[in-house]
């Protein structure tokens, strides 16, 4: 029986987590899109998931397919595919189950992750301050709209704050990975 689950998550390590305790109580996700998690009846604990930042967005792209493939031939099955984010699991009873096999490919990893979602921090910045513009303009020639001078606006700045965050708290992820680094390094 399948059962679907929409939960929003701000911390992919956090969601890999609930995936696998999710796995451990006998729920095996079989699909996943944006907050929509779709879950199977299954073995408890008969698969283990990780999460990936992949270099290009979604599953059409040609790279993408390649390294899924490339994983399939290891044993391990791609769940779902979402813009950069991929969820792959692999069967717990063929041990343990890691993408990155080393700390730079780490460091790799959380620097794409950081890049990306301050990219888009930035872009909804630059889009909240022209509408914060021109709801000023609109306000100094009488012109008031609660909607375009106050609610669109804000809405803006309410996701390049949420982007901001979610890029600097992966960029909290990756110094912590780099003092990590100069520690084996020395």
């Amino acid at each position: 029986m399948k059962h679907t689950t929409f939960k929003f998550f701000y911390n992919y390590e956090k969601e890999e987590r609930w995936i696998n305790s999710m796995s451990a109580k006998g729920m095996a996700l079989v699909d996943y899109f944006w907050a929509r998690y779709v879950f199977e009846e299954e073995e408890p604990g008969k698969y283990i998931y990780k999460i990936e930042f992949l270099d290009k967005m979604g599953s059409k792209n040609i790279e993408n397919i390649a390294y899924v493939n490339f994983l399939e031939d290891l044993g391990v099955e791609c769940v779902g595919i979402y813009m950069h984010w991929a969820t792959f699991r692999k069967k717990a009873k063929e041990g343990p189950f890691e993408i990155f096999t080393d700390l730079n490919s780490r460091i790799k990893s959380c620097r794409k992750m950081s890049r990306w979602w301050l990219s888009l921090a930035a872009f909804e910045g630059a889009i909240g301050l022209y509408e914060s513009i021109l709801a000023a303009i609109q306000l100094s020639i009488g012109k008031f709209s609660f909607l375009s001078t106050v609610i669109f606006p804000s809405l803006i700045m309410a996701f390049a704050i949420l982007f901001f965050s979610l890029g600097w708290s992966i960029r909290a992820k990756l110094k912590e990975l780099i003092k990590e680094s100069k520690i084996y390094e020395a």
